[in-house]
């Protein structure tokens, strides 16, 4: 029997595990380390409402759930290791030993992706992923007129949006000439493109190479020669598991800390989570999800483990962009199809599409379309073949696409 978990990560996840293992009936001791030195947050907001004049962050839990249900906080820890010696887990502090446990469980999350370039050290140059950084964004966007993002992916089109709908001018920087396309559908990234050129959102097509300026940016050369002048500098090229930690403790880390379908590691009494963890989905086979709903699901899936209780099933995975008017949702895994099948909405233009592999559904992509999006997400859960001309015919009922 378990009696002490020490949970590495103060962000949704880890608070999300703490709760999951108290409302599941764990008594024991419960650690949480964070190498923040706030309460764990929710981070969507940061490159959303917070970023556009929204209030304080958004607490997990409020503070009082950490003190009436004994959980200790370890603000301000950075976990440098964990040792592990049969059944028992030493947790190293910034290279001193501090807490002795029975289960560990990593909630690390996702660091971005450095941008290896000349300047980048300059002021003005900015990354976005935790309080901190957005409060020195925000400092610096206060009287800027230009700005330049590197990366039109998820967070630098989300920032663009919010941006130039505050007036500054904005241009994004991506290799990929619709770089939205990857991890939506193509339909989506157009639709999103023509909304970003009728904003005033500039696009070019390429890489920024080097970051000019005195001791602030004043400037960003791209590899075809362009020199954009800005305030600015985002760099939003993606982010990647943050894995560190769990390559010292030895742990297998292929693309994200591999584990199995109830979040367990190659190391016995030792679990991961969100968007650090690879993991085993019954319809999807392997998957790393990178969003918040994604670590509450592993939460409490790990919490059960934990404790013995029956494994709850895994929701598919899903998230969604907010950019102008418009809500993208994507669940499943779109990228394992080989037929896609769009679906037109009321305006006659695309909204929905299917994403199928062997004619199952494991994807979907929707703009603007949520009762929809939750119909076809279940199709991912059943694992249903579908007809794809009623899919296609917005005048026949979703529901009806599945066969029998």
């Amino acid at each position: 029997m378990s009696t002490s978990v020490a949970i590495i990560g103060g962000g949704q996840g880890g608070a999300s595990v703490a709760q999951a293992l108290r409302n599941r009936g764990y008594a024991g001791g419960i650690h949480l380390f964070s190498a923040e030195d706030v309460l764990p947050y929710e981070r969507p907001p940061l490159s959303k409402g917070m970023l556009c004049g929204g209030d304080a962050p958004t607490w997990v839990l409020p503070e009082e759930f950490y003190d009436t249900q004994r959980i200790e906080l370890h603000l301000g820890s950075k976990v440098t290791d964990v040792r592990s010696a049969g059944v028992r887990h030493m947790v190293v502090v910034d290279g001193a030993p501090v807490l002795e446990v029975d289960e560990v469980v990593l909630a690390t999350g996702s660091v971005p992706r450095a941008l290896r370039i000349p300047g980048t050290e300059l002021r003005g140059v900015h990354a976005l992923s935790c309080v901190a950084d957005l409060g020195a964004l925000l400092d610096d966007l206060g009287a800027a007129r230009r700005v330049v993002i590197g990366g039109g992916g998820f967070i630098g089109a989300e920032v663009a949006s919010g941006l130039v709908e505050k007036g500054v001018e904005v241009v994004v920087v991506d290799p990929v000439a619709s770089p939205m396309a990857a991890r939506t559908a193509a339909w989506v990234a157009h639709r999103l493109e023509q909304r970003h050129r009728k904003a005033g959102v500039r696009s070019l097509t390429g890489t920024v190479v080097e970051v000019r300026g005195r001791d602030r940016v004043e400037s960003v050369l791209t590899g075809d020669g362009h020199e954009l002048p800005c305030d600015v500098f985002l760099v939003a090229i993606g982010s990647r598991p943050a894995t560190e930690l769990a390559e010292r403790m030895g742990l297998p880390c292929p693309d994200g800390v591999l584990c199995d379908d109830r979040g367990r590691t190659a190391t016995r009494g030792v679990h991961a989570i969100g968007d650090v963890a690879s993991w085993l989905h019954p319809a999807l086979g392997r998957t790393r999800i990178e969003h918040y709903r994604t670590a509450i699901d592993h939460a409490d899936v790990v919490a059960a483990d934990i404790v013995g209780a029956d494994i709850p099933a895994l929701r598919v995975p899903w998230f969604w962009t907010d950019q102008y008017e418009h809500r993208v949702e994507v669940a499943g895994r779109p990228s394992l199809a080989d037929q896609v099948v769009e679906r037109p909405g009321a305006s006659g233009e695309t909204a929905l599409s299917l994403h199928l592999a062997d004619g199952r559904v494991v994807g979907v992509v929707g703009i603007d379309v949520p009762r929809d999006v939750r119909t076809a997400s279940r199709f991912i859960d059943n694992q249903d073949v579908v007809d794809p001309s009623v899919v296609a015919d917005p005048t026949i009922d979703l529901r009806k696409a599945v066969m029998k």
